[in-house]
Formats: structure tokens, C-alpha cells, sequence
């Protein structure tokens, strides 16, 4: 994950650490010496990994600290950020251990610069094969824990159905020109969106966004969640929605790797209404939402090409793209061509 250090602004950099060093660890503390590695692997924010040396009164060697940096192109957006940290830290299911989230530590307003602790665990889906039963039983119990947090007043929007809708609406007609072999198969998948649209009975709740693997770690019986800047709310199945479909995908590259999918969503959505409550209807939202989700992970697998720019790595993208279109297809009862 972690790059060769980057030269950044280090005099601006540099009093943003201590000023946060002395808030954090008292007035005494001193910064001897500070690294910094970028470390985002995608998106358009940038992530940088601080190593400090931190030296105390009364102690003679230093004291590693690992902190994570994230810069933001506004400030209302990092606020709001910092604000949800701050909040999730007080949370009943953050008290009750049923999730870990970065702690936060200091926002440097100049650079829009939202400082917080530097998490580690196992990657979530090798966990997840070695121990199936387990960490979906975590997964359960933290998302849940996590959409009965009292909604932020900061967050900008409710995400609808009708919003889900509108931004597959786009993907799906840039999708039908650069594959028109797939223009029907697709055109037909989302004319069943339309037509099926979810209705949630319960008000929106507090939902991470982006709920992937990618944002989560798996940390001894834990889940440690970070990035949490799609925070919005809306209708708990979206969460649920995009993880499975993440799963999914990773039992269509390495087909057995997680066992049968069947098997896992039925466990995950189990789960989580043991702890959430049992509601009518859970099940199917979920599926209208991954549904939705793996039209637009195709979108990306198609039009993405900066994340991963090798030759090598575009191509295997395309062919993951052509795998789910035959799910697709096979979904809505169609074929390619």
C-alpha cells in the first residue's frame, strides 16, 4: 500500500504536526523528526502516512507515533469529515466495540488537512476466506452498529432510490455507446431499476456510502471502518448492497475463494437483522441496490483508466467488465450481441 516518501511543504507541514503533537500529548511534547508517504492508492484525495519521532519529558528516547493525513479540496468538506470522526467516537457502537474508526486528531485549516490515527489490520477479504462465518457475523454487527448512529446534521443529502437511479441513468448510456453489443442487456437491467424501485419503511438513517472492502480492515474479532466521505443517508440496504456486490465480484475472479455467494449474502443479511431488527422486505432492497451497484462497478471497470494504466491491468479490468455483463444478461434473461 505505502509509496517512497513524497516531498511535501515541510515548514507548512511541519508546524501543523507539532501545533497537533502538543494538542494531542500536552505542551511538553516535542517533534524531533517527521517522515511522510503517500499512501492513497486511488481516488483524488490525497492520503499521506506520517511517521513521527516524539520525544517526552523524562524520557530519553523517542516515541513513534503513526498518523494519516488526508487533505480535502474544500473546508466545509473536511470539516464535516472531522466532524463525523469526532461523532463516531462517541457513538454507543464505538463504546460497545462493535466498530474502530480512525481517531481524530487535529484539522490544519490552510490546507484543508484532517489528521487522524493510522489503523492497521488484515485486508477484510482474506479474513473473510480464512474465516467466513466470523467476520460476517462482525460485518453484520458493525454495520448495523454503525446505521444506528444519530444522522449528523452536516451530512448534504439523502440518497434516494431516485438519486441511485439518476447517476446509473448516466453510466448506463455512456456503457450502450462504448459496447453496443450490450446496449439491450444493459437498457433491460435498468428498466427493471425503474420499475422495482425499493421503498424503505423506516426514515433514513446514518450510512457509510462506500462500503467495501477496500474502506475496511479486519483487526483480531473487529472491523476497522475508515473513509467515510460519501457519508450520506438513506436506506440501510444501500450499505449492505455494496459490500455483497463487492463479494460477489471477488468469488467471480477466484471462484471459490469465498464459497457459494448464495450462501454468504443469506448469512450477511441474516446477521444483520439480528442486530438491527428484523424487517419486511430487507432482503429484496438489498438486491435492487446491488443491482445497481454492479452497473456502476462496470462503468468504472470500463472508463477508468488511471487507477490501474498498465496494459496488463486495463485489460483484465475489460474482462471483469465482460464477466458481470453475463451476469447481467443472465440476470434479465437477454444475451450479449
Amino acid at each position: 500500500m505505502s509509496s517512497a516518501p513524497v516531498t511535501l511543504a515541510s515548514p507548512e507541514l511541519e508546524v501543523a504536526l507539532r501545533a497537533t503533537l502538543g494538542d494531542v500529548c500536552g505542551p511538553a511534547a516535542r517533534l524531533d523528526a517527521w517522515t511522510a508517504t503517500s499512501i492513497t492508492r486511488h481516488g483524488r484525495r490525497r492520503v499521506v502516512h506520517f511517521e513521527l519521532d516524539a520525544g517526552f519529558s523524562g524520557r530519553s528516547d523517542p516515541h513513534r507515533l503513526d498518523w494519516v493525513g488526508k487533505f480535502y479540496d474544500e473546508d466545509v468538506e473536511a470539516r464535516r469529515v472531522a466532524g463525523l470522526l469526532e461523532g463516531l467516537a462517541r457513538s454507543d457502537g464505538w463504546r460497545r466495540g462493535a466498530f474502530v474508526v480512525p481517531t481524530l486528531l487535529g484539522y490544519y485549516a490552510p490546507r484543508h488537512l484532517v489528521l487522524m490515527t493510522y489503523e492497521t489490520g488484515e485486508e477484510l477479504t482474506p479474513a473473510l476466506a480464512r474465516s467466513g462465518a466470523v467476520v460476517l457475523e462482525a460485518i453484520a454487527r458493525a454495520l448495523a452498529a454503525l446505521h444506528a448512529v444519530s444522522p449528523p446534521a452536516a451530512l448534504p443529502c439523502i440518497t434516494t432510490p431516485a438519486v441511485v437511479l439518476e447517476q446509473v441513468r448516466a453510466r448506463v448510456a455512456a456503457m450502450c455507446e462504448r459496447v453496443p453489443e450490450a446496449g439491450g442487456v444493459l437498457r433491460r437491467a435498468f428498466a427493471r431499476l425503474e420499475r422495482e424501485p425499493p421503498v424503505d419503511p423506516r426514515a433514513p438513517v446514518f450510512l457509510h456510502g462506500d462500503f467495501g472492502p477496500a474502506q475496511l480492515l479486519w483487526r483480531g474479532d473487529r472491523v476497522v471502518i475508515f473513509d467515510f466521505d460519501r457519508a450520506t443517508l438513506g436506506d440501510p440496504a444501500l450499505d449492505l448492497g455494496t459490500v455483497l456486490t463487492q463479494f460477489r465480484r471477488s468469488t467471480l475472479r477466484k471462484p471459490g475463494r469465498l464459497g457459494d455467494f448464495a450462501t454468504l449474502r443469506a448469512t450477511l443479511i441474516d446477521a444483520y437483522a439480528r442486530h438491527a431488527g428484523r424487517e419486511p422486505g430487507l432482503a429484496d432492497r438489498v438486491g435492487w441496490y446491488e443491482r445497481a451497484t454492479l452497473l456502476r462497478k462496470i462503468h468504472s471497470l470500463l472508463f477508468d483508466t488511471t487507477r490501474h494504466p498498465e496494459p496488463a491491468a486495463l485489460e483484465r479490468r475489460r474482462a471483469e467488465a465482460e464477466r458481470l455483463l453475463k451476469e447481467i444478461a443472465a440476470a434479465v434473461g437477454s444475451s450479449l450481441g
